[in-house]
């Protein structure tokens, strides 16, 4: 799902550091982690999103892995969300690999925890 701007705005949360990764193309990946279920862990990623939605040139996008039960469908869901298509036998991972290589992008992938041994080696 690609993140727009509410027409609300969004309630803050005081966490001033938490987008502080959004200028530097060093950083590839940024967690949050919390005690429990239900603490607020997606709500604070989403605010932060819609934060930093102007400084990702190509988007912000939300990649939900609650239902995903296979490490090896990881990739299949980034790219289904993002929309990439494979040519003929070319390997999902590959394609993705080359979309997100041309894009500035932020992908907030919600609800990891099950998967992260394989996430991990994917990012």
């Amino acid at each position: 799902m690609r993140l727009a701007h509410a027409r609300n705005g969004v309630a803050g949360i005081a966490c001033p550091d938490v987008g502080a990764f959004a200028g530097d193309d060093n950083v590839r990946y940024a967690g949050l982690r919390g005690a429990a279920p239900g603490i607020g862990k997606t709500r604070l990623a989403l605010e932060v999103a819609a934060e930093l939605l102007d400084a990702f040139e190509d988007g912000v996008f939300l990649v939900e892995m609650a239902l995903i039960s296979d490490p090896d469908l990881l990739t299949d869901a980034i790219a289904r969300t993002l929309g990439v298509k494979t040519e003929g036998a070319q390997p999902v991972e590959d394609a993705l690999l080359k979309y997100l290589s041309e894009r500035k992008m932020l992908l907030v992938l919600d609800n990891l925890e099950h998967l992260l041994d394989t996430a991990f080696a994917a990012i």
